[in-house]
């Protein structure tokens, strides 16, 4: 199972799918909001929509 990365930087990428897993490296707007309320918030981000339909769980 190959590794997909998806805007890759020199750095890092925003987002990592591997089998079933997705990792996103994005931040909620309201951090000192409840889980649910930042959990809502992900899938806001632009990064989110770059990744195939496949692989977004959730986005």
């Amino acid at each position: 199972m190959a590794i997909e990365r998806h805007g890759t930087t020199q750095r890092y990428s925003d987002i990592c799918a591997y089998g079933n897993t997705i990792y996103l490296v994005e931040t909620p707007q309201t951090l000192d909001a409840n889980v649910a309320t930042q959990t809502l918030e992900l899938p806001a981000s632009k990064s989110c929509w770059n990744v195939p339909a496949a692989t977004r769980l959730g986005c």
